[in-house]
């Protein structure tokens, strides 16, 4: 589940596919003016003269800098998050191109006015091949130094970004509440009067109220135990079905290992709110089948949810389900990195929402 660096997170915060390039690009120019700059002294007294130093930085400098463009295009094609492999194209990449330059450089040293002081007296002294691959390397470990550098900065204005969505959206879903203490005794009293009279209502609005306890519960919470998650999905559940009646069926199952298996909070319920919005949009697959699975399998907690009908992709300006589905994915990617796994599948004219989080205390 690598992927490579976008050269977007070469800039603080949020970016749109066209702002991405202009860092790299005033890196790559800046620094490699700068370089010139540096040693055009040493060049003009390898040639003797300006002429000779500015066509020099035109041959060496100038064929660095479009080969460093290649290194740049070989790591976004081979970016892996393992260090041994990355390494080794890190080294394999710099001393195929030391040597590819410097072969070019002896081949076209006959062309230049000055190639007999150069390539029999001090370029020799220079090392050049030498010279050329540690350049590629130096260049290789700054941009790397600084990519590494400016993504760990915004990954962590994405992380509090997400966090904050994630409290917004609370705000949102309990903003009418001003008193908790009197809605659940209101509640309360409202399912007491209902017993023995629509017992179907009692156990609806009882529902409604462990649903809403556990997010007031669990609001400040970064992760809750699964058993919890899920048993206030089943309240939701249990709502949603009183709804929509012989529309909807519904299967829930959670084994005991995984009840106390730590994950982030409201993970399971932009699933279920996805399942129920865009299986019922299709009427020719009613009764909508609703299931939610979570199961713990060695080291892992596999969640699942699945619903007939066919895939729509949720409109990204809806949130009600919470975070929203495209939050989610940010919020479990700036959680678990690669570690986790998420995919959507469809088969069978159904919808499965599989979900994989490593087992942690």
């Amino acid at each position: 589940m690598n992927r490579e660096i976008s050269d977007c997170a070469w800039q603080n915060g949020p970016s749109k596919p066209h702002q991405c390039w202009p860092f790299f690009w005033r890196f790559q120019i800046v620094g490699w003016l700068a370089f010139i700059v540096v040693t055009f002294p040493l060049k003009l007294n390898i040639t003797g003269g300006i002429a000779g130093a500015l066509l020099l930085c035109v041959t060496r400098d100038g064929s660095s800098f479009l080969l460093t463009l290649g290194l740049r295009s070989i790591y976004r094609r081979f970016w892996s998050d393992q260090i041994g492999p990355m390494a080794a194209v890190i080294v394999a990449a710099c001393m195929v191109g030391g040597i590819a330059q410097a072969g070019l450089f002896f081949a076209s040293y006959p062309l230049l006015p000055f190639q007999g002081e150069i390539l029999f007296t001090r370029s020799m002294e220079f090392n050049l091949l030498y010279e050329r691959i540690g350049l590629l390397f130096g260049w290789s470990f700054l941009y790397f130094a600084i990519r590494l550098l400016i993504t760990g900065e915004q990954r962590e204005t994405q992380l509090a970004r997400v966090e904050s969505e994630y409290r917004a959206a609370e705000l949102r879903l309990l903003r009418s509440i001003m008193n908790p203490h009197f809605l659940f005794n209101a509640l309360n009293f409202v399912r007491s009067e209902l017993l023995g009279k629509y017992e179907s209502l009692a156990k609806v609005v009882q529902a409604f109220t462990n649903y809403l306890q556990y997010s007031l519960i669990t609001r400040n919470e970064t992760f809750v135990a699964a058993g919890q998650e899920f048993d206030a999905i089943e309240g939701y559940l249990v709502v949603e079905k009183a709804r929509f009646g012989s529309e909807v069926e519904i299967e829930c199952r959670i084994d005991a290992e995984g009840r106390q298996v730590q994950v982030p909070g409201f993970i399971i319920q932009p699933l279920v709110e996805n399942a129920f919005k865009y299986g019922r949009r299709q009427p020719d697959n009613l009764p909508l089948k609703i299931g939610v699975y979570v199961t713990r399998v060695g080291n892992e907690l596999h969640m699942e949810v699945s619903n007939s009908g066919l895939w729509r992709l949720p409109s990204q300006s809806n949130t009600s389900s919470g975070i929203g589905l495209q939050s989610l994915k940010e919020r479990l990617r700036l959680l678990y990195g690669d570690r986790h796994y998420f995919e959507i599948l469809t088969d069978n004219n159904q919808v499965v929402v599989k979900v994989r989080l490593p087992v942690s205390n």
